[in-house]
C-alpha cells in the first residue's frame, strides 16, 4: 500500500463484504519479493504433530504444525533459519491431538500435561448457547451469554486457579468459551 492507509481500509472493507481481495499487479509483485505462500493439508499437519511427539516428546498444536510444515516447504527455508513460536496449547485442540496421537494418548498423557485451569474446565458441563455471525458484536454477545448462564464453579474456583497460573490465562479463557457456550 506504500503507506496508503485509505487503500488498506478499502481492502479490509472489500474482504469483509466480498470475502476476497484484488491487489494491483505492482503491489502483488512487491509482496511476492517478501512473502511466500504454500498449502498444508490436514494429513501433513497431523503427520507433523505425530513426528514432533515421536522425535522430540513435544506435543505440537495444529497451528504450529501448519507453520512448521509451511516453513519447510518454501524455497527460502533452505537458506534462512526459521524460528517458530507456538502460541497455543495443544489441549485446546482435542480432535486434532486425538487424530494425530490417538485417543489413548489424549486420555493418559495430554490431560495430565495440561495446565490446572484446563482440569477445572474439563470438569464443568458443556453447554451451547448462540451462534456467532459475521458483523455481530461478539464481545457483547459473549457477555450476554455469560450473564444469563448460571455457572457452577467448583470449590477450587476457576478464576482462583487461573489467577494462580496467569501464564495459562488465555488458554483457560479460550477453552472456557468452547466448553461453556
Amino acid at each position: 500500500s506504500e503507506g496508503d492507509t485509505k487503500k488498506v481500509k478499502t481492502w479490509m472493507s472489500d474482504v469483509e463484504t466480498s470475502g476476497k481481495l484484488d491487489i494491483e499487479d505492482k503491489i502483488l509483485r512487491q509482496l511476492k519479493t517478501t512473502f511466500q505462500t504454500t498449502k498444508v493439508t490436514d494429513k501433513q499437519m497431523l503427520e507433523k504433530m505425530k513426528s514432533s511427539w515421536e522425535n522430540y516428546s513435544y506435543v505440537m498444536d495444529p497451528h504450529t504444525a501448519v507453520g512448521i510444515v509451511a516453513s519447510e516447504s518454501v524455497e527460502s527455508s533452505r537458506f534462512i533459519p526459521v524460528v517458530a513460536l507456538a502460541t497455543a496449547h495443544p489441549c485446546k485442540f482435542e480432535e486434532a491431538v486425538r487424530e494425530a496421537l490417538g485417543g489413548e494418548f489424549w486420555e493418559k498423557k495430554m490431560l495430565s500435561m495440561s495446565p490446572p485451569a484446563v482440569s477445572v474446565l474439563q470438569s464443568m458441563p458443556e453447554t451451547r448457547r448462540g451462534t456467532f455471525r459475521k458483523g455481530v458484536n461478539w464481545e457483547k454477545q459473549l457477555r450476554t451469554m455469560f450473564d444469563r448462564q448460571k455457572f457452577q464453579i467448583p470449590s477450587s474456583g476457576l478464576l482462583e486457579v487461573m489467577n494462580r497460573h496467569r501464564n495459562w490465562l488465555a488458554v483457560g479463557i479460550c477453552v472456557g468459551v468452547v466448553i461453556l457456550m
